[in-house]
């Protein structure tokens, strides 16, 4: 690439837009190590002033790493690729130069008044959340999962059996995917300090599963009736090294994942504040021992949220997939909630809009108890629980409504890992602009997964990005997001 293609490269504050109401992220989308590698890599770098203030990265430090401080008006106006986590406010698009591209959280099925700001512009809108790459394969993780749940399920009728998980482990969450395909009648976390006050479940159509290699509970758990599996018995070398190479064997789908995230780290957040605002509020628990809660989903998110309850102590975690969410049956998991965490949502095809209604929040949630959704949504695109209009600023994550307490954010990540997430981030895109991708050279470099990633129709459905298909009946014939209920196997 010859001096004269060197693209710009600009790094914009995180300002007030639909998602930030309130400037409330403190985030900088580069920090300056990120920036010093762009720019040994020959492309100029633009950074707003103060855009790494609120992370301790001062303006000295983007220079020292070789970047140009400049004003706002300097970075939308002259870079050739802006890039910041939020999209930016309406008003800022009018400041970019045509012709040019930004690289963000697009997130126009909530905002579709930005894309038409952006095509008014003639500005190119590629959205970090559709940014996929093929899914990999499946780590030992997933494999003793499935396999113990498969093994587990031998003899049992699917649909009455429970399935119970003392503690956490990527193996556990990889066996409720599992379990979550297989119908069964419940999923339930439960502390490893709990474990011996399980009498109501020791019964013959339950399954226990805890994980040796993370236990750290003292002594293993007794039943009497359940069916109890080790994971570990599926980690021993030959057995482990023959279910791997036979999962390698399988067809794998063609489903892709997000390049740019941190789903962990954005479930824990929200099961963190959802219980803290639980204990703060409620007149019956004073410790999360007391506590009853509910995950709906058992995606990527969804386990980050397990994983955080399960580690802070909570009796009991349910996990509720597509049988415990249908409408007859959610009712009767959210009365004995106290804490409910959101991270599913209907189905496309699906024709109700909302997985929790009103008529949910009035009848089955108690009063005091505490809804967090991790989703979100705004009137144009419906968040999943009904009493949530748009997802909150991070600076005011909840509301109470008839004695309950409803939180929702975009970035839950930033309430407790701003600056765990912020390096996280920063690599990831870091490797999108240099390397597999090339974002940051000329769009006759990039690769198919990034003009897949190109917005160019709100309307499509997630993940398309107006390929036509859709619109003419062929079929979508872009690269997909994936499914996080596929088989654990894939997960």
């Amino acid at each position: 690439m010859g001096e004269s293609e060197k693209r710009v490269i600009g790094v914009a504050r995180e300002g007030v837009s639909p998602e930030n109401a309130n400037d409330a992220d403190p985030r900088v989308v580069l920090a300056p190590d990120h920036v010093g590698e762009i720019v040994t890599h020959g492309f100029p770098v633009m950074v707003e002033a103060g855009a790494g203030a609120r992370m301790g990265y001062c303006d000295a430090a983007y220079v020292e790493a070789g970047a140009h401080v400049c004003s706002k008006q300097q970075v939308y106006g002259s870079a050739d690729l802006l890039v910041k986590f939020k999209g930016p406010a309406h008003d800022d698009v009018f400041l970019m130069k045509p012709g040019s591209t930004a690289f963000c959280m697009a997130h126009v099925k909530s905002h579709p008044d930005r894309l038409r700001a952006f095509r008014e512009r003639n500005v190119t809108l590629i959205g970090m959340e559709r940014l996929l790459q093929p899914r990999p394969a499946p780590t030992m993780d997933d494999v003793v999962g499935s396999q113990a749940v498969l093994f587990g399920l031998q003899g049992f009728s699917a649909r009455s059996t429970r399935v119970v998980l003392i503690g956490f482990s990527p193996a556990l969450a990889a066996a409720v995917r599992q379990a979550a395909c297989f119908n069964v009648e419940a999923i339930t976390f439960v502390a490893p300090g709990q474990a011996d006050d399980m009498k109501a479940v020791d019964t013959p159509d339950t399954l226990v599963l805890w994980d040796e290699g993370a236990w750290r509970a003292g002594s293993p758990p007794r039943f009497e009736h359940a069916r109890v599996m080790n994971m570990a018995t599926f980690r021993e070398p030959e057995i482990g090294r023959a279910l791997q190479k036979v999962s390698l064997l399988a067809p794998r789908p063609e489903y892709g994942i997000r390049k740019i995230q941190c789903f962990r780290e954005t479930g824990m957040s929200a099961a963190d504040y959802g219980l803290q605002l639980l204990l703060d509020h409620s007149t019956r628990h004073v410790s999360a021992e007391t506590v009853t809660a509910c995950i709906l989903g058992y995606g990527r998110v969804a386990m980050g949220a397990a994983e955080a309850l399960v580690e802070q102590g909570v009796g009991r975690v349910h996990v509720l997939g597509r049988r415990q969410t249908a409408p007859g049956e959610i009712a009767s998991w959210l009365q004995f909630s106290d804490l409910v965490v959101n991270g599913a949502e209907p189905r496309a095809n699906e024709p109700r809009r909302f997985l929790i209604s009103r008529e949910h929040c009035a009848t089955a949630l108690q009063k005091g108890a505490v809804l967090v959704d991790m989703i979100g949504g705004s009137p144009d695109y419906p968040c999943p629980v009904e009493e949530i209009v748009s997802a909150r600023s991070p600076s005011d994550p909840h509301f109470e409504k008839n004695g309950r307490f409803y939180a929702s954010v975009w970035g839950w990540a930033i309430l407790g890992r701003a600056r765990q997430t912020n390096q996280m981030y920063g690599r990831q895109i870091t490797d999108v602009l240099l390397h597999e991708d090339k974002l940051a050279y000329t769009p006759r470099e990039w690769s198919d997964a990034l003009n897949a990633a190109i917005i160019t129709d709100a309307r499509a459905h997630e993940g398309c990005t107006g390929c036509g298909g859709c619109e003419t009946g062929g079929g979508c014939r872009k690269l997909q997001p994936f499914d996080d209920e596929l088989p654990a196997l894939w997960a």
